[in-house]
């Protein structure tokens, strides 16, 4: 009798709902250094290397991409990884009234002009050097002529710097690949992709100096995905030159820098809803001295940390991804400029951090990127019942058959710690009687 009474116990107590109510999200940040010039080396063979690899690449559920300039390189990106990423959000399209239109180029020619006749006369010796270096002189001494550009003209002429090119060439280098060849068009200013096997809903685009003309102007792209909640791509500004020479109302690099991690903390505090996960390359990172690691713009790095975010992968890696061994990287120093931060508010636990894409041979003839490393982060999140179906759907008919109409709004995730699912609570609370009254009828029979 006892042991049919257990059989019977077992039989009408609830399965775990481990399955049920938990998800695992790979997302993966990555700087692909896709300048495409001789400023990092192996441009045209890196890409298509990378292509190949995010066509068959399974190892990831979001990713946040990072330097991809040239909008026919986001074209060709977005093509060959469809089949593994079929949703995707960019700074020139996935979204109606998006700029993306490879017959338009992106500087005018008279404008373009004037600036160069200014950049050769008055910046010469700087020339002899690159364009990069004689930005600072190029903003000083021409300002009248860089103000009369558009950002698009300022993308394409700063990231275009045509290394080895004498510069009695370059204007006519810059002239070419900026005005007049509409296959060089660089529209995508902020340089970001975002790639998913979800659906991205609540598409956001945002400048962090909208008024303001720069070589490169920085930002980023939000979505949300349901289940997981918001992710966020980003690009933080770098020291550029020797000194600083940027907008006067901030006095330094770390100071335009910190601007921009302050409209970011604004936009995406620790604790909203849904929660909120930051990926991307924020040029900013601590010292680790047990990996040779040098700090950068150390104080903007710490806060976000006192954001209530937090660094799985420093925490538990501290490698660099921008290494001082890396044959194609320029920095004298190692550093961790990327980076996933997560909130300290989250309803998720992080299983697993690493490093990906680190060989430096994995070309054939190089390195990936003048960044050493993809950061990888594999979260476990638990599920309202409305995401628990949501699952990657049909690959759109083409790269930008994304749907027009509004996007729905998922339902907040929780931001308390993992419970019990409700229904489990239902069913223990009717089945408590029934335990006692089967243990009870076993006592008395033994």
């Amino acid at each position: 009798m006892k042991y049919f009474l257990l059989f019977l116990l077992l039989e009408v107590l609830p399965t775990s709902t481990e399955s049920a109510d938990y998800k695992t999200f790979n997302l993966v940040t990555y700087n692909t250094g896709l300048t495409p010039s001789n400023a990092v080396a192996g441009y045209s063979h890196r890409l298509e290397v990378l292509k190949t690899t995010l066509a068959k690449f399974t190892g990831g559920d979001v990713l946040c991409l990072q330097e991809v300039w040239r909008q026919q390189d986001i074209l060709d990106i977005l093509n060959a990884a469809r089949s593994m990423f079929p949703y995707y959000h960019t700074q020139v399209s996935g979204n109606p009234g998006d700029r993306l239109n490879p017959t338009v180029t992106p500087c005018s020619l008279s404008p373009l002009l004037h600036g160069l006749a200014c950049l050769n006369t008055s910046c010469y010796n700087e020339l002899q050097i690159s364009i990069a270096y004689a930005t600072p002189c190029a903003f000083n001494k021409c300002a009248a002529q860089i103000n009369a550009l558009t950002q698009e003209c300022l993308t394409c002429m700063f990231q275009l710097d045509a290394a080895g090119v004498p510069s009695s060439q370059l204007a006519n280098v810059m002239v070419t690949k900026c005005s007049l060849d509409s296959a060089h068009n660089y529209v995508s200013t902020h340089g970001l992709m975002m790639l998913s096997k979800y659906p991205l809903t609540n598409k956001r685009r945002h400048s962090y100096h909208l008024e303001l003309l720069f070589p490169v102007t920085r930002g980023y792209l939000s979505a949300e995905i349901a289940g997981l909640g918001t992710a966020v791509c980003t690009h933080l500004t770098t020291a550029i030159g020797a000194s600083y020479f940027g907008p006067p109302q901030f006095s330094s690099f770390l100071e335009f820098q910190g601007n921009e991690v302050d409209q970011l903390l604004t936009a995406f505090p620790a604790n909203s809803t849904p929660t909120s996960i930051l990926m991307g390359d924020f040029n900013t990172g601590p010292e680790v001295p047990q990996h040779n690691v040098s700090a950068v713009f150390v104080a903007n790095y710490y806060t976000i940390i006192n954001a209530s975010y937090e660094s799985p992968y420093v925490n538990d890696i501290g490698r660099c991804t921008v290494c001082s061994d890396n044959p194609i990287s320029v920095l004298r120093n190692s550093e961790i400029v990327d980076n996933i931060f997560i909130s300290k508010h989250r309803n998720f636990t992080v299983t697993n951090v690493e490093q990906i894409w680190t060989d430096m041979n994995l070309t054939g003839n190089g390195p990936l990127s003048d960044h050493s490393a993809a950061i990888r982060l594999t979260l476990r999140v638990l599920q309202e019942p409305s995401a628990l179906s949501t699952s990657p759907s049909a690959l759109p008919t083409s790269p930008f058959a994304l749907s027009t109409s509004p996007p729905t709004k998922q339902p907040p995730l929780s931001t308390s710690a993992p419970t019990v699912s409700s229904s489990v609570r239902v069913s223990v609370g009717v089945l408590l009687p029934l335990v006692c009254l089967v243990l009870h009828i076993i006592a008395v029979n033994h």
